[in-house]
């Protein structure tokens, strides 16, 4: 077993979705120590196989967590829910528009997006 194995994972917060929707920070440093744990994992995978120089690749998205999870952790809570809600937002309406300017707008409408919703976002195409 592992060191970085024996953590307390089980211990982190968790909470049902209409927690999360009230206070979205509950769970951000559980999803980040979830995903730290796996790219300490993919790390080590990669180095017992001679590729250990690949590993730094999840060391930039560690120092972004911890930078966003300080400054997430000292606003407060409702001022926090607001930035999350709008992050997620703007992810979301940036993920949506790489899928539309890949697949176009027959196939958009296709896989069950509204012509509603997408005349909503504006042409990416």
């Amino acid at each position: 077993m592992r060191e970085f194995d024996v953590l307390y994972f089980d211990h982190l917060p968790s909470c049902t979705m209409a927690e999360f929707a009230e206070a979205p920070q509950k769970i951000m440093a559980a999803v980040s120590a979830i995903r730290q744990r796996e790219s300490l994992s993919a790390a080590i995978t990669l180095a017992e196989s001679g590729m250990g120089h690949l590993g730094v690749m999840n060391v930039r998205p560690a120092c972004d967590e911890y930078l966003w999870l300080s400054y997430i952790s000292g606003l407060a809570s409702s001022d926090a829910r607001e930035l999350l809600l709008a992050l997620n937002y703007d992810e979301m309406i940036r993920s949506v528009n790489a899928q539309w300017a890949y697949l176009g707008d027959q196939s958009m409408v296709d896989i069950g997006f509204p012509c509603s919703f997408l005349s909503s976002l504006g042409d990416v195409n």
